[in-house]
């Protein structure tokens, strides 16, 4: 079993470009509008990073889709 982190909206494709663009490459699926961050692509140790380079993202982009 796997859980994703899906952003939707007009804001996915930014979100999307503002996190491949991270330090630390944060890559993502995008399906029907939506980007998909898959679970089993993220190890436990990176949670933290990946968290934050999310978070970074939502606040350049103004609010979380």
């Amino acid at each position: 079993p796997s859980f994703a982190l899906t952003l939707r909206g007009p804001a996915a494709v930014a979100a999307e470009r503002l996190l491949r663009a991270h330090e630390v490459a944060i890559i993502g699926r995008m399906k029907d509008g939506a980007l998909w961050l898959d679970g089993r692509t993220i190890s436990w140790e990176d949670v933290p990073a990946v968290a934050a380079a999310v978070s970074e993202a939502a606040n350049k982009l103004g609010s979380v889709a």
